[in-house]
């Protein structure tokens, strides 16, 4: 089982049919909610041997990357984003009002891959409120 990682604006569209990322139910309202990643940089944020994606405001893992968000200090904020933190269910969380907690992660968790975790997740939070104030989301699956 993977662990995957987006950040960048949350979409809610009550209307596209082709939109079939996630829907939220609230009450009698249904609308499709995803994330539009942040735009790649036109450099390598993270080492290409920690992820194939350097560029990219998207991780994917397995086991380690699980470890990262439920073991590590992350733990709690993780679990603050998710409805269901145990699975690889779809969640969407706002990022902005857990942005201070996130800035006051620690940078060094003892391992070169962490800190590159670290790293990734903290730079691209803050591009993404940056980039979209209160509709910058991340989504886990």
């Amino acid at each position: 089982m993977t662990l995957d990682v987006k950040i960048g604006k949350i979409v809610i569209d009550p209307i596209d049919p082709d939109l079939k990322d996630w829907i939220w139910e609230a009450g009698s309202c249904t609308v499709r909610v995803n994330i539009e990643q942040c735009p790649d940089l036109d450099y390598d944020l993270c080492p290409k041997e920690h992820t194939f994606a350097p560029r990219e405001a998207y991780r994917s893992g397995s086991i380690p990357l699980w470890d990262f968000f439920q073991k590590g200090p992350a733990r709690k904020i993780y679990h603050a984003m998710r409805d269901n933190p145990n699975s690889n269910d779809r969640d969407v969380a706002r990022i902005k009002p857990l942005l201070d907690e996130i800035n006051k992660l620690p940078d060094h968790l003892g391992t070169e891959v962490d800190d590159d975790r670290m790293k990734w997740f903290k730079f691209w939070c803050n591009r993404a409120v940056e980039l979209y104030g209160d509709l910058a989301g991340v989504r886990f699956s």
